[in-house]
């Protein structure tokens, strides 16, 4: 198994953002705060919020590698992109897992870790004309 965009997600909803106390790398109040809590509310309503299945869970996510080559299989999430890969690699933590550096930097939009975890995890953005 890998991490998915769903897991991560849910991961930064647990991370306080450095120096801004109750302040979460995903936020938990105002417009955002409905949106993200919707996204995942089944299982916010099935471990709830801060609980301690829910921080043994968010804790097991992280453990999972964001993604897997084993004998030339190759296994992502979305979007195997080798140069994504390689802006996050320094980042990993063991196992090819998430470490609180890699949540740290990759939730910030306009920072090359924010782009290449969202090409791992969600796909690369393409503009469409219709």
């Amino acid at each position: 198994m890998v991490l998915g965009n769903h897991e991560f997600n849910a991961v930064r909803v647990r991370h306080s953002r450095p120096g801004r106390a109750g302040q979460f790398l995903r936020r938990r109040n105002g417009e955002y705060r409905r949106h993200n809590h919707v996204q995942h509310r089944r299982f916010l309503d099935e471990v709830g919020l801060d609980s301690p299945l829910h921080r043994e869970y968010l804790a097991w996510f992280s453990t999972l590698p964001l993604w897997l080559e084993v004998d030339g299989l190759r296994v992502v999430h979305a979007c195997w992109d080798q140069q994504a890969m390689e802006v996050l690699r320094p980042l990993l933590g063991e196992g090819g897992s998430l470490s609180d550096q890699l949540v740290m930097a990759s939730s910030r939009e306009g920072v090359p870790e924010y782009t290449a975890i969202e090409t791992i995890l969600r796909g690369p953005e393409i503009e469409r004309s219709i």
